[in-house]
């Protein structure tokens, strides 16, 4: 089994980027964006012979990028990224593009919070309206005697 993307982005992860990264040789796509990652851009990133994107922005890190990936793009290369990253078409439901699933819990879940009020209200009236005609009957009881 191997891993071939990973996301780290945004964890605030502190330190330097472990060496042992190196071990991750099918790695396609790393993101350690947005953390608070120090020191120099590890050498061995550039022995990851599949990996495509990597996303380093937002940290602390200093000195050269590594030589060795004849793709990497960008500021401060010379070289512009001119592709754009395209999302996967969203798969749908059903046929016509409606999603059914969606509307169906948000029936579900509209009726279950509008039981949570209503159900209470309705159960203490009628236990107000049992209680009254107990009292009553009793009333009408002790006056009849």
């Amino acid at each position: 089994m191997s891993l071939y993307t990973l996301n780290l982005s945004s964890n605030a992860i502190t330190g330097r980027i472990p060496l042992t990264i190196r071990n991750l040789t099918h790695l396609e796509s790393l993101d350690l964006s947005r953390n608070k990652l120090v020191g120099h851009i590890p050498v061995q990133l550039a022995g990851l012979a599949f990996l495509s994107a990597l996303n380093l922005s937002f940290n602390k890190l200093v000195g050269k990028i590594p030589s060795g990936n004849y793709g990497l793009c960008g500021f401060p290369l010379s070289k512009n990224c001119t592709s754009t990253v395209e999302l996967p078409p969203r798969v749908s439901n059903s046929e016509d593009g409606f999603d059914w699933v969606l509307l169906g819990v948000t029936f579900i879940g509209f009726v279950v919070g509008a039981s949570m009020v209503i159900g209470p209200q309705y159960f203490w009236k009628k236990l107000r309206e049992w209680a009254n005609e107990r009292i009553n009957k009793i009333l009408n009881i002790t006056e009849l005697t």
